[in-house]
């Protein structure tokens, strides 16, 4: 058996930089590499071709990537969301090539996710050697922090992506002997901040790391490549990303990610954040803290056996990679906990995918560590660590087979069996998805999406996730009564039950919000009126059981994943006109 880094370590390094042609993967370390590539690029593809409609917060910015030209892509987007410039564009041109849809909304994010397995192994390569390559690709390949946004409409995969070719780009220099950063690395870097907001914590890490120990012509040169990406971040940030730190509402949901520790709870609030972050990373197949009772417990376990882990892993690096592996490594982790103690970037384990990768390389090289302890820790070490991939392993082939919010075929069942001037109610929640599948993309009414847009972004009447009124519901909301393609659309109205990072379970509508909103149904009900509901949160059964309780009797009923839609019709739709809930 060959020692961690045996091969790695012996060949000639740059000060406390071991790096160099390491020697060839033994065989069970090719097949072991290959067959974690294929499988993660399997899994990936598998998410791809499933066929799932856009969930809510992809729904959101897919109607901003249709609704809106290049240039006004760098306007504050509609719904809340936040993008960075380049991603957005590459969208809209795949989308302009291939159609508005799912698959080529998802193409871009696709690619990147499938790419970043194999672009580990070269790092993992010159951080470690190929036995901890061989372990990251098999890690990253079933890792449900990369897994979970491999076919998603969403930013998250091009995150890491960019964020590990950064690096990858960087140790090639190094290994080719190159002084100073290196004119590829500074270039990509400055267009990097363009296409991942993240990528400014990798670009000061591998500055830093370049900086620190290097001569005073080096020194100069890392100076003229910060300044080079202070201004390209400072111009994205200006042209887009300041619209996330003005908006009120997006400070409000992620403030429990910025790390506060001096003000009360803020302890245990960071403690309960870097367990989010390692548990859905590696093993949120296991543990589901909103549906099990006592499921913190196991939660609060398994981001201690991670905790160790990467403890043990960093030990290695440094044995392996010396301080400028560790900087590399650590190093954008520690920038993005100081943005986030300056309240600048929250931590997220959506907002902090991009790192994901850099534990992966910790947790391979603690893996094969773990063979220079005694027998019983060892076997406990690769045990408990077994339970958590295998258990997150399932959870990523799962969903393959997983379709959350299918809306799609909900909105084409009631575009085919509705009868003309049939009403239809579409709940707060699926808005986004309902304005996408029912706009026509080659000639888009411009007026409804703007209008759609209005409702449901923050502040509007229809914003799904907006706080609670604070009171009960004394009259049904008006102004959410639209014509659509010959019908009546009901937008339904915020529930007033707001999620946050961390809930452990719904915290409640507004009182009478179900009744209310079965009455503005009702009102439309002659006889018949069709209900599209997401599961969310059980506000939907709510909103079923007010229905029923003025009489709705429910007739065709399509379900798929997540979704109903329900016509139900009323035996006396006129009495409705003046009641009130």
């Amino acid at each position: 058996m060959r020692p961690v880094g045996s091969a790695h370590r012996s060949l000639a390094g740059k000060g406390d930089w071991p790096l160099g042609e390491s020697a060839p993967p033994t065989s069970r370390e090719a097949v072991l590499l290959l067959a974690a590539l294929a499988i993660g690029t399997l899994v990936r593809v598998g998410l791809y071709l499933r066929g799932s409609s856009l969930w809510i917060d992809e729904a959101r910015l897919a109607l901003n990537v249709g609704a809106r030209s290049y240039r006004e892509l760098l306007a504050p987007l509609d719904y809340d969301q936040v993008a960075p410039p380049l991603f957005l564009w590459a969208l809209k041109a795949a989308t302009q090539v291939a159609g508005m849809n799912e698959y080529a909304l998802r193409a871009i994010p696709l690619a990147a996710a499938i790419a970043v397995p194999f672009l580990l192994v070269p790092v993992s390569v010159s951080l470690g050697g190929w036995r901890v390559a061989s372990f990251a690709a098999v890690l990253a390949a079933l890792s449900p922090g990369l897994v979970a946004h491999a076919a998603e409409a969403k930013p998250y995969a091009v995150d890491a992506f960019v964020c590990l070719g950064l690096i990858a780009l960087h140790l090639a220099n190094r290994r080719r002997g190159g002084s100073g950063l290196g004119a590829w690395v500074i270039a990509a870097g400055a267009v990097a901040v363009w296409l991942s907001a993240p990528a400014v914590f990798v670009l000061a890490a591998i500055g830093s790391a370049g900086f620190i120990g290097a001569t005073a012509v080096e020194r100069r040169g890392a100076l003229a490549a910060f300044a080079a990406w202070a201004i390209s971040f400072g111009s994205a940030y200006l042209a887009s990303y300041g619209a996330s730190s003005s908006n009120a509402y997006l400070r409000e949901v992620w403030s429990g990610g910025f790390l506060t520790p001096f003000e009360p709870g803020g302890v245990m609030r960071a403690a309960h954040t870097a367990r989010d972050v390692l548990c859905e990373s590696f093993a949120i197949g296991v543990i589901d803290v909103s549906n099990h009772s006592g499921a913190a417990v196991g939660f609060n376990v398994v981001a201690v056996v991670l905790a160790i882990l990467l403890a043990v892993g960093v030990r290695a690096m440094m044995r392996e990679a010396g301080s400028t592996g560790v900087r590399l490594a650590c190093g954008p982790w520690m920038f993005v906990v100081a943005a986030s103690l300056a309240a600048l970037y929250p931590l997220a384990p959506r907002l902090t995918t991009f790192g994901v990768p850099l534990l992966i390389v910790l947790l391979a090289l603690a893996l094969v560590s773990l063979e220079r302890l005694p027998v019983p820790l060892r076997v406990t070490g690769v045990g408990a660590f077994g339970v958590i991939f295998v258990a997150g392993a399932l959870w990523c082939i799962d969903q393959v087979a997983a379709r959350g919010e299918h809306v799609r075929p909900a909105v084409q069942f009631f575009q085919r069996e509705s009868l003309p001037g049939e009403s239809v109610y579409v709940l707060a929640r699926a808005v986004p998805a309902w304005t996408f599948y029912t706009t026509d993309w080659t000639n888009p009414d411009t007026t409804r999406l703007a209008r759609m847009a209005q409702a449901g972004s923050a502040g509007g009447p229809a914003f799904e996730n907006a706080a609670s009124r604070g009171r009960p519901l004394r009259r049904p909301v008006e102004g959410l009564r639209f014509s659509h393609d010959a019908r009546v659309e009901l937008i339904g109205a915020f529930h007033g039950d707001q999620w946050r990072p961390g809930d452990l379970g719904p915290a409640g509508t507004d009182p009478n919000w179900a009744a209310a909103e079965a009455l503005r149904v009702r009102k439309e009900g002659r006889p018949h009126v069709w209900v599209l509901l997401v599961r969310a949160r059980g506000v939907e059964r709510q909103l079923q059981a007010a229905l029923s309780a003025l009489g709705a009797r429910p007739g065709t009923v399509f379900e798929a994943e997540d979704v109903i839609l329900v016509r139900y019709a009323f035996a006396d739709a006129a009495a409705t006109s003046t009641a009130s809930p």
